[in-house]
C-alpha cells in the first residue's frame, strides 16, 4: 500500500491511498482539523507495516504528530487531536522524521538561530525532550536524516553561504544509539564539498 499526503490551503492535511489491485482512491480524504500552516510541510514516516506518524510544525511554531494503524482505520489526530510535541520553532519548518527500528522515531526541526534540535521515541521513554545538536546561523536551511542502522544515524544540513557568492554548504553529523538514546558527541558537524547554487529550496 502508498499513502501521499499534502497540507492543503486551510492547513488541512489531505491523503490518497494505493492498493494493489483497487488501485488509486477516487477522491481525497480529509484527516480533520489540525494546527497546522496552511501550504506547509508534511512529513510521514513509517515505524512498521502497520502504522503510519505525520509531523509538522505548526502555525505556533510547535511540532504535532498525527498516527494511524492500518488495520484500525482509525487517525489518532481524528480522535483525540493532534499531538503536541513542543519546540520553539518558525511556524510552519520543515521537519525531519526517520524510523530507525519498529518503534524507534527520530525527529529534527532547524530553529530560529540556524541550529538543529533533535527528538526521538522509544516505547521505553515514550517521547523525550528537544536536545540541540548544533548546526549553522542559517535559519533557512535544509535538515534530512538518514538511517545508517537501528543503532546509527547521519543527519545533513544544507545552509546558504554568502561568502562563496551563494554557495551551498552541506554539514553532516553523527549520532550512536546509547541506552535508548541518539547522542551526537561533541556536536562537531563535518564539513561536506560546497556545491554553488544561486538558490535550494
Amino acid at each position: 500500500m502508498l499513502e501521499v499526503f499534502f497540507c492543503d490551503d486551510a492547513g488541512q492535511i489531505r491523503y490518497k491511498k494505493w492498493t494493489k489491485g483497487a488501485g488509486w482512491d477516487e477522491e481525497w480524504t480529509s484527516l480533520g482539523k489540525s494546527p497546522l500552516v496552511p501550504g506547509g510541510f508534511i512529513t510521514a514516516v513509517s515505524r512498521h507495516e502497520d502504522q503510519i506518524d505525520l509531523f509538522a510544525c505548526g502555525k505556533d511554531g510547535r511540532v504535532y504528530t498525527s498516527w494511524s494503524v492500518f488495520s484500525k482505520h482509525l487517525w489518532s489526530g481524528n480522535v483525540q487531536g493532534w499531538r503536541c510535541l513542543e519546540g520553539g520553532f518558525k511556524a510552519g519548518s520543515q521537519v525531519s522524521a526517520v524510523a530507525r527500528g519498529p518503534e524507534k522515531l527520530d525527529v529534527h526541526v532547524i530553529g530560529t538561530g540556524g541550529l538543529v534540535y533533535h527528538l526521538d521515541w522509544n516505547p521505553t521513554d515514550r517521547w523525550g525532550s528537544w536536545s540541540e545538536i548544533g548546526g549553522s546561523s542559517d535559519s533557512n536551511g535544509h535538515v534530512e536524516c538518514l538511517v545508517l542502522d537501528s543503532s546509527t544515524l547521519q543527519v545533513f544540513l544544507a545552509t546558504r553561504n554568502r561568502e562563496e557568492n551563494e554557495a551551498i554548504q552541506v554539514f553532516m553529523i553523527r549520532g550512536k544509539d546509547s541506552h535508548r538514546k541518539i547522542r551526537f558527541g561533541e556536536k562537531k558537524w563535518k564539513p561536506l564539498e560546497a556545491i554553488p547554487m544561486l538558490s535550494f529550496h
